[in-house]
């Protein structure tokens, strides 16, 4: 992260988590970066996600304005997705 055109923005405790961020981010028009901290058992264990430094006060808004629903909660806390639609078969 020594280029000073990208700044930190926020961590994430795994690659999925910060992979929903990226997602989240880049589709309001933030372009982001994810940088792995070391592995452990093939599990990332800290990641960083880094956004343009121009940008970096739009991807703090977005965060701040971000809802997410309880599924989208729990499927970042746990890792396991839970929905409550009874049509599914």
């Amino acid at each position: 992260m020594a280029d000073p055109a990208w700044q930190f923005l926020t961590s994430a405790p795994n690659l999925v988590v910060a992979r929903t961020f990226i997602d989240f981010l880049e589709a309001g028009g933030v372009p982001c970066q994810i940088v792995s901290g070391p592995t452990l058992l093939g599990e990332c264990q800290d990641c960083y996600i880094i956004v343009m430094a121009p940008l970096l006060h739009r991807a703090k808004w977005l965060l701040a304005q971000g809802t997410f629903t309880d599924e989208e909660l729990t499927f970042l806390a746990t890792g396991a997705f839970v929905s409550d639609d009874t049509n599914e078969r």
